[in-house]
């Protein structure tokens, strides 16, 4: 960062607004090429876009860099929901639609083409000499490249688009390489559940030494806690891609491989896919179900439960608890006595900035809470209490799932849970998630791993030093017997001895 009430850093502040406003000269000069008429539109266009953008970074204390792209075009309806409010519609009418209006009214002397033909070389010439004349700034924002990318607008929104259309899209939704089959089949039959939550950091779970019991439910259930671990990624996209990738956090070092789903499936078990949440590469599963899909097949009090403000005069939305992913689980685990399954649950979890809603009320175990979703604002210790309801709603959650798969005489359960990421708020000025990898503080990389085993499975962790991340993927096969030939590697299996 650059202190502006030194002489040095206003001098930075300048150099850096005027790069922003010669490239935005530039791209317009370009366009009034076709006519001065388009680059109206396209720069009060840009306008608008640049106050919502800016609405947002200076409500949750965000960047717009790649991560956080690809977790808006990642967002299901119920999530972009909770990030509005009226504060959105007065900041974009105020500071974007009513300027815009007034640019597309204001009278623009007309000039010939090849005059605006001069416009972009002029603009890029000027901030060619500036950066010349700057050499000390320059270097200073060659480092700070990737904090800038994601502060400067338009080009912080417009580049990290064309990046994730470029990289994380093409990556995660088109064609996989499949891995090599394994030389055995499975061994007999049984149930691994694999709960993947969202945003959920170690630092605000009882297992890690938390000062508040946000724990109970697991504890008394049987969960084991593992040392925390650093994700892959600070947004859903990524971390998730890596928690079902054999290379764990160097999923991204090579091809697009098979997700751990689709590697099974072809291996003959059955899988199974409840997702709450939005993010999932693309899967090839026997059945794939959504909340609105599971509501319908809940038999359960547990699952049935739903958020106080989803249901209005009988009217609700549908928008779940994540009890509800739940819904089936009795019968999924009897027939796993004789078939060996993958249960993937995908959790909303503690997704902000709206957490005050991700719990039934039932759950709050602690208040007041912040339930202003500009959470820049809030109280710390309210916006604190929010956030514990929910790992304490996730907790309830595991506890009752404990309790459904141990009910089933005989069946060999597994149950991982870790998480995509963590989650910032407010410590050190960050919020939410999505920042930098490379710079991103501990709550919003580190991530919890639990786990739980009937009775018929119990097996002693032996390999608890390996993040959880790099160690799902191999931990699963090794629960169902997959572990000569193909890609099994015992060093990241927590219940196999290391080589």
């Amino acid at each position: 960062m650059v202190d502006i009430t030194t002489l040095n850093g206003a001098y930075a502040l300048v150099v850096v607004e005027i790069i922003q406003l010669c490239l935005f000269v530039a791209v317009l000069g370009v366009v009034s090429i076709v006519s001065v008429t388009a680059m109206r539109i396209v720069a009060g266009a840009l306008l608008i876009a640049d106050v919502v953008a800016l609405y947002f970074m200076v409500a949750f204390g965000i960047l717009l860099n790649q991560e956080m792209i690809a977790n808006i075009l990642n967002t299901d309806s119920g999530e972009v929901s909770a990030l509005i409010d009226w504060k959105i519609f007065a900041w974009g009418t105020i500071l974007g639609i009513m300027p815009a209006l007034w640019f597309l009214r204001i009278k623009i002397a007309p000039t010939t083409v090849w005059r605006r033909l001069l416009i972009a070389p002029v603009a890029l010439g000027v901030l060619a000499a500036v950066l010349a004349l700057s050499p000390k700034t320059t270097n200073w924002i060659d480092k700070n490249g990737l904090d800038l990318g994601g502060r400067i607008l338009p080009w912080s929104y417009v580049a990290n688009t064309v990046r994730y259309f470029d990289q994380d899209h093409a990556r995660y939704m088109r064609d996989q390489v499949q891995l090599p089959d394994p030389t055995v089949t499975p061994t007999g039959a049984g149930l691994v559940v694999l709960v993947i939550g969202e945003s959920a950091r170690p630092q605000s779970f009882a297992f890690y030494g938390y000062d508040r019991d946000t724990n109970p439910n697991t504890r008394a259930t049987g969960y084991r806690a593992l040392p925390a671990s650093d994700a892959c990624a600070t947004a859903t996209i990524g971390g998730v891609a890596c928690i079902l990738s054999r290379r764990g956090r160097d999923e991204r070092q090579g091809v697009p491989e098979e997700p751990l789903p689709s590697y099974l499936t072809r291996q003959g078990i059955k899988t199974i896919v409840h997702s709450n949440n939005t993010g999932l590469p693309r899967l090839r599963v026997d059945a794939a179900l959504v909340g609105s899909q599971l509501a319908e097949i809940c038999t359960q009090e547990f699952c049935a439960e739903r958020f106080d403000h989803s249901c209005v005069s009988g009217i609700c939305d549908d928008i779940f608890p994540d009890g509800v992913l739940l819904s089936g689980v009795g019968d999924i685990a009897h027939s796993a006595l004789t078939q060996p399954t993958l249960l993937v649950l995908h959790m909303g979890g503690s997704h902000g900035p709206n957490y005050f809603q991700k719990y039934p009320q039932k759950y709050a175990a602690f208040d007041p809470v912040c339930t202003d979703k500009f959470v820049s604002r809030c109280d710390t210790e309210q916006l604190k209490n929010a956030y514990d309801n929910t790992i304490v709603y996730t907790d309830a959650v595991l506890g009752e799932l404990a309790h459904a798969l141990g009910g089933v005489a005989g069946l060999k359960a597994t149950v991982l849970y870790t998480s995509d990421h963590g989650e910032s708020l407010g410590e050190d000025g960050y919020y939410a998630h999505a920042a930098p990898v490379a710079s991103a503080p501990a709550y919003q990389l580190q991530v919890p791993f639990l786990v739980w085993q009937s009775d018929a499975a119990r097996q002693a962790i032996v390999n608890a030093g390996v993040a959880a991340q790099d160690a799902i993927f191999h931990t699963v096969l090794g629960q169902f017997g997959l572990t000569q030939g193909g890609v099994y590697r015992a060093e990241n299996d927590i219940f196999a001895a290391p080589n």
